[in-house]
């Protein structure tokens, strides 16, 4: 098969799985798509530089909740050893009554015109920008067949208060800078037997806050994961994978789960 017509076949295969419509979601837990592409091409022998972008659709896969962009490069120190650098923009659609800066604002005696929309304002839901420039520190071996990669990175989250602007109904950046660190490490592993163009593989990643209020968690957050890539041809290179995503940012919360169906593509260059 010639490479246009792979191509071709993959282009349609994405679009297919990109519009297959949601599954229904289990009674503890939302089912979510996320779709990942990825761009990334040797600049010398030793520094490879990255582009990513990613979308996200939760509630059952019916809306659009998440767009990061993720650029950087990163340096081969040793054959088993690399260091990056990256800049990460991220829009999230978040409750504002769990992200409003006024949130906590004792409402009590208010005109009941006026608490309906308050009621409202904190109802609705809030995109929240965040600005993260990360190092990663990656180490990977491969021992007996498989491969092995576990990945250190050290991030900066930068946010401004955002908060309802009344004269055109959307939201103004404003007030001042909140900036959060956080620590997450990750393991992956590339089972030491394949199909023809099919690997399989399984990865665990901890988020660790390093900044924790009173009522927070220091661990937060666990993602595990197993998919499988196919190796479509030499430059491209195709990730499906189900994603079990678990978080508790509170301490007095439940552990709040996520289901996700993903797809990951990859282009070199």
């Amino acid at each position: 098969m010639s490479n246009l017509k792979r191509t071709t076949i993959v282009l349609c295969g994405l679009f297919l799985f990109a519009i297959t419509p949601s599954i229904n979601a289990y009674d503890d837990g939302d089912w979510q798509n996320w779709q990942t592409y990825k761009v990334k091409g040797k600049m010398t022998d030793t520094i490879t530089a990255s582009l990513e972008i990613e979308a996200r659709f939760a509630d059952n896969v019916s809306e659009y909740c998440y767009l990061h962009a993720d650029g950087g490069v990163s340096f081969s120190v040793h054959k088993f050893f690399s260091l990056g650098f990256n800049m990460r923009f991220k829009n999230e659609l978040k409750k504002a009554s769990k992200v409003h800066p006024w949130k906590d604002v004792d409402t009590e005696g208010l005109p009941d015109e006026f608490q309906d929309q308050w009621d409202a304002i904190m109802g609705s839901n809030l995109w929240v920008k965040k600005y993260s420039p990360h190092i990663n520190a990656t180490v990977s071996f491969k021992p007996g067949g498989s491969k092995l990669k576990a990945r250190t990175r050290l991030e900066i989250g930068i946010t401004k208060d955002q908060v309802l602007n009344t004269a055109n109904g959307g939201y103004d950046i404003v007030g001042e800078t909140s900036t959060d660190y956080y620590l997450r490490e990750k393991v992956s592993y590339d089972l030491p037997f394949k199909f023809s163009i099919v690997q399989p593989w399984v990865a665990d990643e901890l988020f660790f806050k390093l900044n924790t209020e009173e009522d927070e968690n220091f661990f937060y957050r666990n993602r595990l994961s197993a998919g499988i890539k196919l190796k479509i041809y030499e430059k491209l290179t195709l990730s499906p994978y189900w994603l079990l995503q678990m978080t508790e940012k509170k301490k007095d919360d439940e552990w709040k789960k996520y289901y996700v169906i993903g797809l990951k593509t990859e282009l070199g260059f």
